[in-house]
């Protein structure tokens, strides 16, 4: 009785809501008529809550659409130090979506996920950077472990659909016969960038109430709900499984003894000019904490695991016009078979620019800019984009100078 009446409590204030804001009506074209015809009211949605402001407003959203909505909120490796840095029964973000489910009157359920979490993402975040790569953990988070084995979960716990508080568009395409991933209507808080890896299948039962909204929509429509915690949260910065300490410090414990080894710092001609203290702490582009005074800035342009080597060099030559991806996911697309003019994003807040991509043996890109970029860092993602469209994305493993570049076959 008491999940009754929460429910109905939201689906007025949801009525009244649907008056006042038209937005909800983008939501609803974008974002209800693919999924596979059939009705909120015979379909159970698990929301992926992580105790932040999105998902729980994306949760209450498909509650009033009419679905029968449960919660369900992955236990994280280092949870035990996230529950005592919090003071509280759980860790900080457990508790957060267990309010928040309650204060909405839906199911929650915890899933500890920590065990496949560990092998599969803690584990390839530390292998990219003994590599003297810098990897992007969300990329593969989300085809594996969240929209992989925690919807397995969580439809071995009745959920037809699984939906996520990401900001981002699905539409299926008749003609190609695909689902597609578009960017949200709000640029600034798109998020297809970290979901390019998603199957045609995942897509197929997600739900992304979000697309449409700004972020500062989203939070009033928290404080609407009573969701008063998380509507004052702010967004989190760091990577989720890494508790009250900097990224190298989290590596510098978790990584092998040969791997977090000092090494040389050297200019592009082979000069040593210093000392580092473990590739691990390094990213193409840094500037600060080299260790190194030149009298004018100088920036990390390569890393080399395989001599244990760090080279900096100057603003001019972080820049890159030519490079490859490896392990390919096509999404609008089966598979490139010839080149394609296209644009593509480096990195998440980088701004997408025009190239020319080629298909290559295997899953392979290589990817010629049409203006060289700074900063094309080995172990990001590249995604490319048909306008608002995502076709498809891999991992940068190689870069080529500009000057390098002029040639198609440089990388």
């Amino acid at each position: 009785m008491f999940i009754f009446r929460k429910k109905a409590c939201i689906r007025l204030m949801g009525c009244i809501w649907w008056i006042t804001c038209s937005s909800i009506q983008i939501f609803h074209q974008k974002g209800l008529k693919f999924i596979m015809k059939r009705s909120a009211q015979t379909s159970r949605v698990a929301v992926a809550l992580s105790g932040g402001v999105d998902s729980s407003v994306a949760a209450a959203l498909l509650i009033e659409q009419g679905f029968d909505v449960f919660g369900i909120t992955m236990r994280l490796p280092q949870s035990e130090e996230l529950q005592a840095k919090a003071d509280l029964a759980e860790p900080a973000y457990i508790h957060d979506a267990q309010q928040a489910a309650e204060i909405l009157g839906i199911r929650h359920v915890v899933i500890d996920i920590r065990k496949e979490f560990q092998e599969q993402i803690v584990t390839y975040f530390c292998e990219e950077y003994a590599r003297g790569r810098t990897p992007n953990p969300c990329v593969v988070c989300n085809p594996n472990i969240k929209f992989g084995r925690l919807f397995e979960l969580a439809r071995e716990l009745g959920a037809d659909i699984f939906a996520t508080g990401h900001y981002v568009n699905v539409e299926y395409d008749p003609h190609r016969q695909r689902y597609v991933l578009k960017t949200a209507d709000n640029l600034a808080k798109d998020q297809s960038y970290f979901l390019y890896r998603l199957s045609q299948t995942q897509l197929a039962h997600t739900l992304f109430p979000l697309a449409a909204f700004t972020k500062d929509r989203i939070r009033q429509k928290a404080k609407e709900l009573g969701l008063h915690r998380v509507a004052e949260k702010a967004d989190s910065q760091e990577n989720c499984f890494i508790a009250d300490q900097s990224y190298q410090d989290f590596l510098q414990d978790y990584l092998p003894e040969h791997a977090r080894q000092p090494g040389p710092i050297v200019d592009m001609a082979g000069h040593i000019l210093g000392e580092h203290q473990g590739i691990h702490r390094y990213t193409i582009g840094q500037r600060r904490g080299l260790g190194v005074a030149l009298g004018s800035p100088r920036y990390v342009v390569a890393i080399h695991p395989e001599t244990n080597t760090v080279v900096i060099g100057k603003n001019q030559e972080l820049f890159t016009q030519a490079f490859l991806v490896e392990d390919v996911h096509f999404v609008s697309l089966e598979a490139l078979s010839w080149p394609l003019e296209c644009l593509v994003k480096v990195r998440y807040r980088h701004a997408a620019t025009p190239a020319t991509i080629y298909p290559e043996a295997g899953k392979t890109i290589r990817v010629m800019l049409h203006t060289p970029q700074r900063a094309v860092t080995p172990g990001q993602s590249a995604v490319f984009y048909a306008q608002d469209r995502v076709i498809g994305g891999g991992t940068i493993v190689q870069t080529a100078m500009p000057s390098d570049s002029a040639d198609q076959n440089a990388c």
